[in-house]
């Protein structure tokens, strides 16, 4: 349970922590005292779709070793593709101009 305060306007804000476990549909309650004094409920469906640590590791998870394959395969391609360039400009020798 947790005690959170309401805005002038009514609205609020709160955090609440849901085990790793639980995805799904799920019901959140909240109770209060309202500008007269009345008590008020309000109670929503919510859907619960992945906890935050789950999100970052399995995004994470495949980007990484791609990126770092990236960052060595295109230096690495491109040194090479220039070697080849100029490997072939030595063997071939510049073109003599025909008049």
């Amino acid at each position: 349970m947790r005690s959170v305060v309401a805005r002038a306007d009514g609205s609020f804000k709160a955090s609440v922590a849901v085990p790793a476990t639980r995805h799904g549909k799920d019901r959140i309650e909240v109770v209060g005292t309202s500008a007269s004094g009345k008590t008020a409920k309000l109670a929503k469906v919510v859907l619960i779709v992945a906890n935050q640590g789950e999100t970052e590791t399995s995004g994470s998870a495949l980007a990484k070793p791609v990126l770092l394959t990236l960052a060595v395969v295109i230096p690495f391609a491109t040194w090479l593709g220039f070697e080849l360039l100029s490997w072939r400009n030595r063997r071939t020798g510049p073109k003599a101009k025909q008049s």
